[in-house]
């Protein structure tokens, strides 16, 4: 039976014997059934959305090998299972220190290479828990306000309370909330064609709200 492991240094699949890893772990007493639980954590290679480690070690990259396997997060209940099976894939090592070599479908400021906490699994779990919509807005978010503001203790939380849209422009955003709060309900049509929106969204966006890339978020 053939196993895909992805290459991180090439992202390309390569098709390697499954033994090359789940004979590995079956000398691993972390689960009873370790072969099927090794391979239902790794990552399948036509699968562009789920977020996902390459976990290899310091010492076979020193002595020149990319050996390790790309570990789907989602599959995972918990950032101590991911733990085990990470040292589980390299129980060939009496003290394996893991290195993350490369990541995929997360923030980058959840990444980290040689420690990587339970507060970034965490973080990666509820990112991926965002619609698609969502996550590219968030990524526009970390832009926005810079990784020391955003890093508070609930930051997915925060994201949505001053997440306020997708919008085509600061001028359609300032249309918006024109409408949606009535502020011109008591102006009489023919004065309300003058009212100067891109004025008005110059000054809301100096100091109320931020726009990037057509997301508007509360400051």
């Amino acid at each position: 039976m053939q196993t895909n492991i992805l290459n991180p240094a090439n992202n390309k699949v390569e098709n390697n014997a499954a033994s090359s890893i789940t004979s590995q772990s079956s000398s691993s007493s972390s689960n009873p059934n370790n072969t099927d639980w090794m391979r239902k954590h790794l990552l399948a290679h036509n699968d562009d959305r789920h977020p996902a480690l390459y976990v290899g070690t310091y010492r076979k990259y020193n002595n020149g090998s990319l050996a390790g396997a790309w570990l789907d997060l989602t599959t995972f209940d918990s950032y101590e299972e991911f733990m085990d099976c990470c040292y589980a894939l390299h129980c060939d090592e009496e003290e394996p220190e893991l290195m993350m070599q490369d990541y995929e479908n997360f923030p980058r400021e959840f990444y980290s290479e040689g420690c990587f906490c339970e507060r970034y699994f965490d973080l990666i779990i509820e990112f991926w828990l965002l619609s698609s919509t969502e996550q590219d807005a968030f990524y526009a978010y970390l832009g926005c306000f810079g990784l020391d503001y955003c890093y508070g203790d609930d930051i997915i939380g925060d994201f949505r309370r001053q997440y306020e849209g997708e919008f085509s422009s600061e001028a359609d955003f300032a249309q918006y909330l024109v409408e949606e709060l009535g502020m011109l309900n008591d102006v009489p049509d023919n004065v309300k064609s003058y009212f100067d929106y891109d004025a008005f969204a110059r000054d809301l966006f100096l100091s109320d709200y931020y726009y990037d890339n057509g997301y508007v978020f509360r400051r």
